[in-house]
């Protein structure tokens, strides 16, 4: 049911990356899954963190705020357009307020504002745009555990124009790709790179010829290549010239403040586990010692990834 429900409109994550603002997913992303061709999403620890910790988060923004909250643990279709849904996290029992719960790691401190305000990351932005319209709330609280302990709150209000322009995006794009069957374009995003793979984990062996569509694919994919191998080539170039200017300085400072360094790492110390697993094994054997069964055991197999690689076209024999 839950998975009918998800592919029967756009949910407040899939309006983040329909406007472009995820960092997640992609248009094209979102049409697979919505078109039932996309494989099951993998785990991740930051996912069952997310899960595990939600419960908690929303405990203490009550505990802070003094407001009683409500888990509907559905989702819930907007009033006029059918294919926009919400699934609120919380909504606050007596308001017409609602509550998002986040984590985020220290590392992405930089892409919230002071608490209280509503300057939050762009895809959550969206994410509550979508459930303020849904559930025709004028305001949404996001609740934050930022790393492990640091916990804030805050407070968006509902906007008409940002909402209007995100609703139609988002009606545009079901009515024009889903119900319409026309296909997204494909983009360079890693979170597409990893469903092609999770979708075709294997080849069949076979080769197909190509139509005029992949051989622009083709030219574009080599033109980028040459384009980056110069750029590399020119990075390296300036890299080696400003080592030379530098020499045995730990860096150069330049008179806009910005500086380059060239310092030596700290000395780290590791272990080559497969030489001294093999040596190990020698010295067993040698004893008597049987370690095959140890072998089998700590022995992983995995499938072979798939390679992505251009072969040019062979030169005839004249």
């Amino acid at each position: 049911m839950w998975l009918a429900e998800r592919r029967s409109g756009l949910g407040a994550t899939d309006a983040a990356a329909i406007v472009g603002a995820s960092k997640w997913a992609t248009p094209y992303d979102v049409y697979l899954e919505k078109k039932g061709h996309a494989p099951p999403k993998e785990d991740t620890s930051a996912m069952w963190f997310g899960r595990e910790l939600e419960d908690i988060i929303a405990r203490r923004y009550a505990e802070v705020t003094g407001r009683r909250l409500w888990n509907p643990a559905r989702s819930f279709a907007h009033p006029d357009f059918a294919c926009v849904r919400a699934s609120p996290d919380r909504i606050v029992i007596g308001e017409e307020r609602g509550l998002e719960v986040k984590t985020a790691s220290q590392f992405a401190a930089d892409e919230w504002g002071p608490e209280g305000t509503d300057v939050i990351p762009d895809a959550y932005l969206v994410q509550v745009a979508v459930n303020m319209a849904v559930m025709r709330y004028s305001v949404w609280d996001v609740a934050l555990l930022m790393g492990a302990a640091e916990f804030r709150i805050y407070t968006v209000r509902r906007e008409d124009d940002f909402e209007a322009w995100v609703l139609d995006k988002c009606v545009t794009w079901w009515r024009r790709y889903v119900e319409g069957d026309e296909v997204p374009d494909i983009t360079g995003a890693a979170s597409t790179a990893d469903l092609l793979a999770r979708r075709f984990p294997r080849d069949a062996g076979v080769f197909i010829d190509a139509d005029p569509k992949a051989a622009e694919w083709r030219d574009a994919y080599l033109a980028a290549r040459g384009m980056r191998t110069a750029f590399e080539a020119q990075e390296e170039e300036a890299k080696n010239n400003l080592k030379a200017y530098m020499g045995e300085a730990s860096g150069v400072t330049f008179g806009d403040g910005s500086r380059v360094t060239w310092k030596a790492s700290k000395e780290v110390e590791s272990v080559d586990w497969r030489a001294a697993a093999s040596e190990l094994r020698v010295r067993a054997e040698a004893a008597g010692i049987d370690c095959g069964d140890v072998i089998e055991a700590a022995t992983a197999r995995r499938p072979g990834a798939r390679r992505f690689l251009f072969s040019p076209a062979k030169k005839q024999a004249e």
